[in-house]
């Protein structure tokens, strides 16, 4: 018999742990190597400004796990305006030192707009180009460290 994967809602203490998965699967993406070209830092940056977002989403969202936290998925409610993350420029400094990654996310924030719809989700699993996704697999890409957002 296969094994079910269950699915459980992230707590506090998860959300390190998000931030880093995301950023373990956004981290070879071309996104990633756009928004912060040099591959040293690139994963510390990414965990730490995604760690932000995760835990503006445990706020203003809902964050799901695989019970083999393989996969998340982070989603924000879009039934009312979302006000920006608690001292996000400052944060955003932070994260993103001496980087030309802090303009760029910020200027991904300033100049986003409000999608319609009520929620906002992003699906991210570490399955890599070579590895065996199982039919339970979050619905979402398998090539190289998938990420997909709708």
């Amino acid at each position: 018999m296969d094994a079910v994967t269950r699915i459980r809602a992230a707590r506090w203490a998860d959300k390190d742990h998000v931030a880093a998965l995301i950023a373990d699967a956004l981290h070879p993406s071309p996104l990633a190597t756009w928004l912060i070209p040099d591959p040293g830092p690139r994963r510390r940056i990414l965990t730490d400004v995604l760690g932000i977002w995760i835990e503006h989403a445990m706020f203003y969202g809902d964050i799901h796990l695989t019970d083999d936290d393989a996969a998340a998925t982070v989603g924000f409610h879009r039934y009312r305006s979302i006000p920006p993350p608690a001292n996000y420029q400052m944060r955003l400094a932070d994260a993103a030192a001496r980087t030309p990654a802090a303009s760029t996310f910020s200027i991904g924030c300033s100049q986003r707009s409000d999608p319609p719809g009520p929620t906002t989700s992003w699906r991210f699993s570490r399955y890599g180009p070579t590895a065996q996704v199982p039919a339970t697999a979050p619905p979402c890409s398998p090539t190289t460290a998938a990420a997909s957002t709708t």
